[in-house]
């Protein structure tokens, strides 16, 4: 069973490329029953259908992607949808390329603890930002990333060996944050020891 990568795309360009990038990535989803290597072969004008899951990898980034949305909204067309283990950042950039697009991904994945982004400017990349899985929720929407995190503590506060694992973790977090989990993380601990 794949770990889910959740993607978030915002493609620029003008009207006419973004509609032919989205009729493409409609029919590719049509015809090829929703596997990424037909949207790629439409969108990519390759062949890459019969390849090998490896190869796919190497390819586009992930061997597969379902795409839930796919809609021009003004200047931008926007995709998004989960993907297996990695985001398809090699596709991206190149139908940056290809189209002579901006393309930016953003992407995350619990599982295997990453989150960050890409943005390509006509197939060269222009910014790149990784961080753990945790950094980058911090990053996006702080006030969710630190309610998550305490829901987490009040449901497991064994995730960390102690509290300077705790942290050691937390480096990327204001003081004021930090202080209110660790004593969300103290005061979990402290039920768990007097059996509460």
């Amino acid at each position: 069973m794949a770990n889910y990568c959740w993607n978030w795309v915002i493609i620029e360009g003008n009207e006419d490329t973004l509609k032919k990038i989205q009729s493409k990535i409609d029919k590719g989803i049509k015809e090829g029953e929703g596997y990424l290597t037909k949207v790629a072969d439409l969108l990519l004008d390759e062949n890459r259908h019969e390849h090998n899951v490896e190869s796919l990898y190497d390819a586009y980034g992930t061997r597969w992607w379902d795409i839930d949305r796919n809609e021009i909204q003004g200047d931008d067309l926007i995709l998004n949808g989960s993907s297996a283990w990695s985001p398809p950042n090699i596709l991206m950039q190149k139908i940056s390329d290809k189209y002579q697009v901006k393309v930016t991904i953003e992407f995350e994945e619990f599982g295997n603890d990453f989150g960050g982004s890409e943005t390509y400017v006509n197939g060269v990349m222009t910014e790149e930002i990784n961080m753990s899985y945790r950094e980058w929720m911090y990053f996006q929407e702080p006030e969710y990333a630190v309610q998550n995190l305490i829901e987490d503590l009040e449901d497991c506060p064994d995730w960390f060996e102690d509290l300077d694992d705790l942290e050691k973790s937390l480096h990327y977090m204001t003081k004021e944050d930090k202080e209110e989990i660790k004593e969300v993380y103290l005061k979990q601990l402290n039920t768990i020891q007097n059996g509460n």
